[in-house]
């Protein structure tokens, strides 16, 4: 099992690297979440493995109307 300090390393690497649509899952608290890349509002909550709430419609940031890249039908 990989540990949460790795799992943290590993998301500042790849927010540091650019990655837009970057989360940590399977663990509970930080990093679980997306935000939009142009307005840094909360678009998809998670907890392990709940979408709590998801703030993505038509596939668009429904702050900003940006683009999020997705599939967000089940």
């Amino acid at each position: 099992m990989t540990s949460e300090k790795t799992l943290n390393l590993a998301y500042e690497v790849g927010k540091s690297a650019g990655l837009k649509f970057i989360y940590i899952g399977n663990v509970s608290g930080f990093g679980s979440d997306t935000f939009c890349p142009q307005c840094n509002k909360l678009v998809v909550e998670r907890d392990v493995f709940t979408v709590l709430d998801n703030y993505i419609t038509n596939g668009q940031c429904s702050f900003c109307q940006a683009y999020i890249p997705g599939v967000f039908s089940g």
